[in-house]
């Protein structure tokens, strides 16, 4: 969809700089339109809008009543809508603004184009048809329907038209009419469809697009019924739609808590097996414990069965140990009889000689008692 503003020159020209204003408000409301009838607005260059329905990106984000709705029949909306606030908008003084759109529909490429600037742009012949049905570019200046063509605020192509008959059409609310044989530079003569006079919502009416549905007399009052209702289903729709989101959102926050109870669950299993091992280990080390500057292990205050299980492991331990000590002290023996034997007449004092002897049998007899101890089962 193509608007532009008629005789846009003459008001430049009386307006000057203040046109800037004029422009940001008209557009600004125009951005306000597009969004309530699910249009997506592409560009403005100068006096001129650019609007397009249709575009699968865009068309996600619509709601169900408006996604059902005929992108054609939207735009048509959109255009009667917007005539009806450019004609109520005043340029200087009572001269009110006049607008032309042109709707046609048809195939384009998208896409973002510049570096510095980047915008997103519409391309293809649809977009040129577009903009020669809104400004009237003809080849055939000399038509003998140029005059109605020129007055018409609302021109639709063939293509757009048999698209919206398709979609249901705009019923009894905006009639159009043929205006056939018109040449466009580099097409075949082909019929152009302007809103007929007279219409329940016309554009020399001052109620025109929605507000004209909701007018005295006519269809008014079913206008009105069928946009109250499209109006609650497109509530209804979003309800919906916020509800179903909740209801996601509620179940992964319960599958997210049944997950992390779970993992307390296992964390708390594994805290549980460290302390038992903690445990064990720490009663290990109590059955292990070593006194220090002893030459063999002694058994700590423990219980009868600790005991008896350290005392195997010491003699296994120290088994070789005990049978050397007991070697060692039977040679000492043997050693220390033989030195008396040999000794023995060179003691005068016979008293003497066994007290000598008491002692080493004596520190003799005590190792002995040491290595039994030890060996102790």
């Amino acid at each position: 969809m193509f608007l532009g503003i008629k005789e846009f020159n003459e008001v430049l020209k009386k307006e000057g700089s203040q046109v800037v204003k004029i422009l940001d408000k008209v557009f600004s409301h125009f951005d306000k339109l597009c969004k309530q009838h699910g249009v997506q607005k592409i560009e403005t260059v100068g006096n001129s809008y650019v609007a397009c329905a249709g575009l699968k990106a865009a068309e996600t984000k619509l709601s169900k009543t408006l996604q059902a709705t005929n992108p054609i029949k939207r735009l048509t909306y959109l255009a009667i809508d917007m005539i009806q606030f450019a004609e109520s908008t005043n340029i200087t003084g009572d001269q009110k603004m006049k607008v032309m759109v042109g709707i046609h529909f048809g195939k384009a490429a998208t896409g973002v184009i510049g570096y510095h600037k980047p915008q997103f742009s519409l391309i293809g012949d649809a977009v040129n048809t577009t903009s020669r049905h809104c400004f009237l570019k003809m080849e055939n200046a000399d038509h003998p329907d140029k005059p109605r063509l020129d007055a018409a605020n609302l021109r639709l192509s063939r293509e757009a038209f048999i698209e919206l008959e398709r979609g249901g059409g705009m019923g009894k609310k905006v009639q159009f009419e043929a205006i056939t044989n018109v040449v466009f530079k580099g097409k075949a003569p082909t019929e152009v469809y302007i809103q007929r006079k007279g219409d329940a919502v016309g554009a020399s009416q001052k109620k025109s697009g929605l507000a004209g549905m909701m007018g005295k007399g006519g269809s008014g009052g079913k206008d009105l019924k069928e946009l109250l209702k499209k109006a609650v289903n497109t509530i209804i729709d979003k309800k919906r739609e916020e509800r179903e989101f909740m209801s996601k959102q509620f179940k992964n926050l319960l599958e997210k808590a049944k997950e992390n109870k779970d993992q307390v669950r296992k964390y708390k299993e594994q805290e549980d097996n460290i302390k038992d091992d903690e445990s064990d280990i720490d009663d290990d080390d109590e059955d292990l414990e070593l006194k220090p500057n002893r030459l063999f292990l002694t058994l700590p205050t423990t219980s009868k069965s600790k005991k008896k299980k350290f005392s195997e492991q010491t003699y296994e331990s120290n088994k070789m140990l005990i049978y050397t000590g007991y070697l060692t002290l039977f040679l000492f023996y043997l050693i220390q009889s033989i030195m008396f034997i040999n000794i023995e007449h060179t003691f005068e004092n016979r008293t003497a000689f066994i007290v000598l002897r008491f002692i080493f049998v004596f520190f003799l007899g005590l190792g002995f008692m040491m290595l039994k101890s030890f060996s102790r089962k």
